[in-house]
């Protein structure tokens, strides 16, 4: 995964000495121990993870086991799926016409899994107790880096198969809706709504008409001949209404 040598190199080039980190040592005494024995490997638990720039990545923590020549057990655990480069201060040096470090800043953390169903397959398919853990409680589980937060509770099929953001609209919405589509779904409910409460005014409107027809029948307006739709013998009473309230002025 992780190219050490690369890393050894690039203090060598800029004339600093290379400090093995903690995790690093461990896993040195756990290979010097082990050496030549079968080692086993559990993955525990796989991240998906997005940086600020929407790139998405894949992390894991494994355990390896295994015995030494005598047949003591030994275990360790590490996070595979990102390393730290070094970072330094560098200056112009006149004298030897380049750039130069002049000290260590930081460091970057570089992520090295790119996330694609195929990397979270090959992950895991490594596990070595995949079978006797399947249905169990110690089986893999699957959790969600937002950067702000993390979220588990995830299925295989799910993390395999769903978006970045499908998953997280699951773990804050307890539904596959992300804002965007939740959005358009109240705009798709507008018209709907628009649209019925647009019938209630019609409903109203006829039962207005109806009655006002009915008064038609029954003479109290002139009703008109010749109207063909319905609409131009409601003017026509309407008219009527008005004459006759002008004529009480």
């Amino acid at each position: 995964m992780v190219d050490k040598e690369r890393i050894a190199r690039m203090y060598r080039e800029a004339d600093f000495d290379y400090q093995e980190t903690t995790e690093e040592l461990v896993e040195m005494d756990f290979k010097t121990r082990t050496k030549g024995q079968e080692i086993k490997r559990k993955i525990t638990q796989i991240y998906r993870k997005r940086l600020g720039n929407r790139k998405e990545f894949i992390l894991y923590n494994i355990i390896l086991s295994a015995k030494d020549q005598i047949g003591n057990s030994h275990t360790m655990s590490k996070l595979e799926g990102r390393h730290q480069e070094p970072e330094f201060n560098m200056e112009w040096d006149e004298s030897q016409g380049k750039a130069v470090a002049r000290g260590l800043v930081g460091h970057e953390t570089i992520y090295d899994i790119p996330f694609s169903k195929e990397n979270m397959q090959n992950i895991i398919a490594m596990d070595d107790f995949a079978e006797e853990n399947q249905d169990t409680d110690e089986g893999i589980s699957f959790a969600l880096d937002a950067g702000y937060q993390k979220f588990g509770g995830f299925s295989e099929y799910e993390f395999l198969n769903k978006s970045f953001d499908e998953l997280l609209a699951k773990a804050t919405n307890k539904e596959y809706v992300i804002a965007a589509d939740q959005e358009e779904k109240e705009k798709e409910k507008q018209p709907v709504i628009e649209e019925k409460q647009l019938t209630e005014k019609q409903k109203s409107k006829r039962e207005e008409n109806a009655k006002k027809l009915k008064e038609i029948k029954k003479g109290l307006y002139v009703q008109s001949k010749d109207k063909d739709s319905f609409e131009e013998l409601e003017q026509e009473a309407d008219n009527e209404i008005t004459r006759r309230n002008d004529s009480k002025i």
